[in-house]
């Protein structure tokens, strides 16, 4: 624990199941990382030029929505810059055992059509960029 911080005492019962929940969480994502090519993932670029468009605002969506939506096998990243500003924000979606597809200049509502169409209904749908292989693999 860092110095100058102290631990707030669990108050109620309720806190304690709420803090029994957020550990269940993080261990939850702590064991998805350790199987990752078997989940679909999705990276939200956030460089400074990606969080000044939204990409903070997209990650949240999409991680808001797949709580409402109850998609176990989906996690959520956060990734460096794209390097590709005139596209962002801009996610990168991996479905299991398919290459990465990138998405640009996605809003609320394309990531509601990512998720609904193309993830859920294997739907091929408007906006995914087609780049040569001039874009750094490692960033995607």
């Amino acid at each position: 624990m860092k110095e100058g911080k102290t631990m707030e005492r669990i108050q109620s019962k309720e806190a304690l199941l709420k803090l029994r929940d957020t550990f269940k969480e993080n261990l939850r994502v702590r064991e998805q990382g350790e199987q990752i090519e078997k989940l679909i993932t999705i990276k939200v670029f956030m460089g400074s030029s990606g969080y000044k468009s939204g990409a903070k605002e997209i990650l949240n969506h999409f991680y808001e929505r797949a709580k409402e939506r109850k998609i176990e096998d989906l996690v959520v990243l956060q990734a460096d810059s794209s390097g590709l500003i005139a596209f962002e924000p801009m996610i990168g979606v991996t479905l299991p055992g398919k290459k990465t597809v990138l998405f640009g200049k996605v809003d609320l509502k394309k990531a509601d059509e990512i998720i609904d169409e193309y993830i859920l209904k294997g739907k091929q749908i408007d906006g995914i960029l087609s780049l040569t292989s001039s874009v750094a693999p490692d960033r995607l």
